[in-house]
């Protein structure tokens, strides 16, 4: 926001240049910056100074908050400045990628030196402004610093503010696989870390996900990441928890507000539940195509499925990809016939071993539903 009637706006120390052809006010601050430099790459400053300086207003792209907007003054004089709706240290991060030197960007590339808060603000400013070029810069060299460094690559974002903004903006930008990176360290975190440092990744996640709508899986994720965190799959039988009468440590939930509350209980008796169900093989479908299949193969499919769960997590999730990986590479479908031998082989193996992977996938997918993570 801007500068209240009764404030003077302070001229910015490294970016008021005094040869500057463009006055911008940024809340209390003054950047006096080269014209031909803001809007050689931008082609939203392009069509802003070519509207009527005196009248014209314009909004920047990207999604950002009411009253997102630049209004085209004359930006001639501390007196009319452009009047620009950012933070201050956005708006300098924008100057810092206009102005930076070979050795700056050099900086970047290495990971002693790489400033990623500040890269973190730049593709926000530029993807709002349209520096198509700075932008992909940015994210290029952040993908490869997550790649390289993705154990360390959130602790140096400068807080999880930065990371929930890095990434609702790798789903802005269709930057899917870094998005997917970026996740999957931050649940990582919230499983494996200390109870504090989980919970605050814990809170951080729910309060990414409550304020975006490209974050539905993540939300899920981010409940069944805490459960996992907090051990409770390892406390016994999940039915046996879940039916108890007595007090069930989700990790304390009452410190939670009633939404989220809500949202950690319903999720862990819904996974109880279907670790219940997983006691027993699933059905399989009729195979028309193979003559064997009502006798040999559903009576190998529940024999061998009742061996492999002898010794599967509580967790329904590890579960499941227990079986996936029983089942990897080569591994053949077999079970132990009325001699109790372990030769006979399910002939439709090949079909229940698809099945059993597609069961992986439909998990996945569906732990927001288990957690009751609305849809838009």
């Amino acid at each position: 926001m801007g500068s209240t009637p009764n404030q003077i706006p302070t001229r910015d120390q490294a970016y008021y240049f005094l040869d500057g052809s463009c006055v911008i006010q940024v809340q209390d601050h003054l950047f006096r910056v080269h014209r031909s430099l803001l809007e050689r790459d931008s082609s939203f400053f392009q069509t802003v100074f070519s509207l009527p300086q005196a009248t014209s207003v314009a909004e920047g792209r990207g999604g950002g908050e009411e009253g997102d907007a630049i209004v085209a003054l004359e930006g001639h004089s501390d007196g009319h400045p452009i009047i620009c709706q950012d933070s201050v240290d956005d708006f300098r991060a924008l100057c810092w990628a206009l102005y930076a030197r070979p050795k700056d960007i050099i900086a970047q590339q290495k990971w002693l030196t790489v400033d990623i808060p500040r890269l973190i603000r730049i593709i926000s400013m530029t993807h709002k402004y349209e520096y198509e070029h700075f932008e992909d810069w940015s994210w290029e060299t952040l993908d490869a610093h997550s790649t390289t460094n993705a154990d360390q690559f959130i602790p140096r974002c400068g807080g999880w503010v930065h990371v929930q903004k890095l990434l609702i903006l790798c789903y802005q930008s269709g930057r899917l696989p870094f998005a997917q990176r970026l996740e999957n360290e931050w649940l990582n975190i919230i499983r494996t870390s200390d109870a504090s440092e989980s919970r605050i990744a814990f809170d951080a996640a729910l309060d990414a996900a409550e304020g975006s709508s490209y974050l539905r899986r993540f939300h899920g994720k981010a409940y069944y990441a805490y459960l996992k965190g907090i051990r409770i799959f390892q406390q016994g039988p999940v039915m046996s928890i879940a039916n108890s009468d007595g007090y069930v440590d989700l990790g304390g939930p009452s410190t939670f507000n009633e939404p989220r509350r809500i949202h950690l209980c319903q999720g862990f008796w819904s996974l109880a539940r279907l670790r219940s169900k997983l006691y027993t093989a699933p059905k399989i479908d009729d195979n028309p195509s193979c003559n064997k299949h009502t006798k040999e193969c559903k009576r190998g499919w529940e024999a061998w499925w009742n061996e492999a769960s002898k010794s599967a997590s509580n967790d329904p999730g590890e579960f499941i990809q227990g079986m996936v990986s029983k089942l990897s590479g080569n591994s053949s479908m077999t079970y132990k016939n009325k001699d109790g031998a372990r030769s006979a082989q399910v002939p439709c193996s090949n079909q229940l071993k698809e099945g059993v992977r597609q069961m992986a996938k439909i998990f996945d997918d569906s732990i927001p539903d288990h957690f009751l993570i609305p849809r838009d």
